[in-house]
């Protein structure tokens, strides 16, 4: 059986951005084949169990866990630790650090300082709080159907729509609006780090602390636990911020991959927010010497302190960006830097993004990584449903399916570096297959009312939908 099972690495707080989008679409892909419309058969194609470790749930229905290690620094995660069934855990574990004495042979009096928990958005906690949401129980079919004729907004009082429409001013961490379900080993956040306070916007800061024998020995584990529950690996995806500290933590990494799994292809994804982060976004650095850098020509002394520290931080960034290129390549089969501006130039017009929003931003470069991976996420034999609605996974061979490793070979040039372009087109052009669908790709047309419900994402969040089904090159 030819290689299917991949698993994901998400190192930094922007690729976890870009990652909550990501997971958030394979949640929609999983609600769209429990339907019984045209959507559920385009779902069907693609095969969960690539990116998801699947299995069944309490209920009797299909759980999906991402197969996905999450590295960032302390503090990053906000309510994760909340979700699902960790409220009661986590409110007991608070509890025991605060009656146990950290020193057991200290007699004297003891104080322990415990900071409230994040709080769960609104999105979230409608989220976990229904499952499903019937607008009117009490109203008949004829009645609804003319209410949508009066165009009445029929989603106007669903509380989980009310909630994801807020999301855009709330979002403060990537588990505010991330709705997949993670495997307790998923995420680890770097010990002695804290979001904010630690200085960690160097190329090489991570060095150290994967240098490390326990934290690197740990992050390997996690690796290796969930690289061994497939049965046929296909290979690493590698979704890094690697203008930061985490440059180096993913070099340390992919060195580690490459030794492990010599034979298994590695896609790193490079994604970065579309502007250096200001000085006031990140802990107190030293003041660079005014003696030594210069800003086109102009002393630094001669600018304001703010100039200074900006224009500071911005050469930081590019140099990272320089180090990333030169050190990772190295060790990638396939090296995708994304920047935002060359990935879709020409549909920044016509909508409507924040460049400051890292909600906004991250939701593109989901979308393009979600179409660009498409091709060896398809089922090996394609797919159909039979008469009864089960998937039938003996019809025939999908088109355009490949494997990491064919796609590789064809985008890597002979002899030179593993570099590869992307950009996005919106709209998609229609093809054939796509023409019962609509044009919405993920969003069919007749898709049931109930899975409009549990799968409604914010206006943002729409838009990466719909661009999820937008034609990505690469080159």
């Amino acid at each position: 059986m030819p290689p299917r099972e991949i698993v994901s690495l998400q190192l930094g707080s922007y690729a976890n951005f870009v990652g909550a989008h990501f997971w958030n679409f394979q949640d929609e892909i999983l609600g769209l084949t429990q339907g019984q419309d045209d959507s559920a058969a385009c779902a069907a194609e693609m095969d969960l169990d690539v990116l998801n470790r699947v299995g069944e749930s309490k209920q009797g229905g299909i759980s999906c866990h991402p197969r996905v290690v999450i590295l960032d620094l302390k503090g990053s995660s906000g309510s994760l630790a909340l979700q699902r069934d960790g409220a009661a855990h986590n409110h007991a574990f608070l509890q025991s650090l605060a009656d146990t004495p950290s020193v057991s042979t200290w007699g004297g009096a003891t104080h322990s300082f415990v900071s409230d928990p994040v709080p769960q958005t609104a999105f979230l906690q409608s989220l976990y709080a229904e499952e499903e949401y019937e607008p009117d129980a009490g109203a008949s079919l004829e009645d609804q159907m003319e209410t949508e004729e009066e165009g009445e907004d029929v989603d106007a009082h669903d509380p989980m729509v009310q909630a994801a429409a807020g999301l855009e001013h709330q979002v403060e961490y990537w588990s505010d609006y991330l709705k997949a379900v993670l495997h307790h080993r998923s995420v680890y956040e770097l010990p002695g780090l804290w979001q904010g306070v630690a200085t960690f916007d160097g190329f090489g800061d991570g060095a150290s602390v994967m240098g490390s024998q326990e934290t690197g020995e740990e992050v390997a584990d996690r690796v290796r636990h969930f690289a061994e529950e497939c049965d046929h690996l296909q290979g690493f995806h590698v979704l890094s911020e690697t203008r930061s500290g985490f440059g180096s933590t993913t070099e340390h990494l992919l060195t580690h991959l490459r030794d492990e799994f010599a034979r298994r292809p590695i896609f790193l994804f490079d994604v970065a927010p579309p502007r250096a982060p200001s000085s006031t976004d990140q802990a107190a650095a030293p003041a660079p010497n005014p003696s030594l850098d210069t800003n086109h020509g102009e002393s630094l002394i001669s600018m304001a302190p703010e100039d200074v520290a900006q224009a500071s931080t911005k050469r930081k960034w590019q140099l990272n960006s320089v180090l990333a290129t030169a050190q990772l390549t190295q060790h990638a089969d396939l090296y995708i830097p994304m920047n935002l501006s060359a990935l879709a130039p020409a549909l920044r017009p016509h909508i409507s993004l924040r460049d400051d929003n890292a909600f906004h931003t991250s939701a593109m470069y989901a979308s393009a990584l979600d179409s660009a991976t498409t091709a060896y996420r398809l089922h090996t034999f394609g797919c159909s449903q039979s008469s009864s609605g089960a998937p039938s996974v003996r019809a025939p061979p999908a088109q355009g399916r490949t494997s990491m490793h064919e796609l590789a070979r064809v985008l890597k040039s002979q002899g030179g570096p593993p570099l590869t372009s992307m950009s996005i087109a919106f709209p998609a052009p229609e093809v054939p297959w796509m023409k019962a669908v609509g044009s919405h790709g993920h969003r069919c047309a007749g898709e049931d009312e109930r899975m409009q419900k549990r799968h409604a994402a914010a206006p943002d969040d729409s838009l990466a939908l719909d661009l999820a089904s937008s034609l990505v090159s690469l080159s």
